[in-house]
């Protein structure tokens, strides 16, 4: 229940239908007995039955008239400020207050045009706040607008969050990265690589604890994270921070 409306002049018909319904049924039950006991026609009997039934009728009625003052959440989800005091007067377009269901965040994100065969529904993205809350989100795509924006060269498309913890919120930023294609690689942190010209290298730590300078080939560089296409193999130790003191040869702990 969100809130409850009053009307005084429909508890008083409530109140008004009750008595009746309670009167036409101690006619009908004195009627009854009077009719077993041969004291009375069957003919009235049958008119106090009708009227019985007529005020039960009218009081059913009434009290359904009166559950619909009930204003029911559509929904479970989390209510917020209310936009009415106790004894505002409403009509059906009047705000009482905002019900939002956050257990999963639907994202609209736009996305250049050369990636439009790449997109589809069930593509994987990854989200996360602009402001840091919640942590980086994994999402699908859920569908794809079948237009291209002719100003902007960009199309839409609308990706379903997992939020359990509720930490996420409607309107909030998201800085969203979307899948286009996956494969496997060798990878290290960008801050692990030293770029001389067009040298590029990384210290390897040997099972000695000994740091040994080693030249890399660079496939690709994005979201801080280097493709290693030559130099390197999978499972060896690079140093990712403070490799500026670092000499080749140094023993590190």
């Amino acid at each position: 229940i969100l809130i409850e409306l009053t009307n005084d002049d429909e508890d008083a018909l409530l109140d008004e239908s009750r008595t009746n319904l309670s009167d036409a049924v101690s006619q009908f039950g004195r009627l009854e007995s009077l009719l077993n006991r041969g004291l009375e026609p069957g003919s009235e009997l049958e008119v106090a039955r009708s009227r019985m039934a007529a005020a039960e009728a009218h009081f059913d009625m009434i009290r359904a008239r009166l559950g619909d003052r009930l204003i029911l959440a559509p929904f479970s989800g989390l209510v917020g400020a209310r936009q009415v005091s106790p004894g505002t007067n409403v009509t059906p377009l009047t705000a009482i207050a905002t019900l939002d269901d956050v257990s999963t965040i639907k994202l609209d994100v736009t996305i250049p045009e050369a990636y439009l065969r790449d997109v589809e529904a069930g593509t994987i993205v990854f989200a996360q706040s602009g402001i840091g809350v919640g942590g980086r989100v994994e999402g699908v795509i859920q569908t794809v607008n079948a237009r291209v924006d002719s100003q902007t060269r960009e199309f839409s498309a609308r990706a379903h969050l997992p939020n359990d913890d509720r930490a996420l919120r409607p309107g909030m930023p998201f800085v969203v990265r979307v899948v286009t294609g996956e494969r496997t690689a060798l990878i290290v942190p960008e801050s692990a690589v030293s770029q001389s010209d067009t040298r590029a290298s990384v210290f390897v730590v040997d099972s000695d604890g000994i740091a040994r300078l080693r030249d890399i080939d660079i496939a690709s560089r994005q979201f801080g994270i280097v493709e290693v296409s030559g130099g390197l193999n999978s499972g060896e130790r690079v140093v990712t921070e403070g490799f500026g003191e670092l000499r080749d040869g140094t023993a590190v702990r």
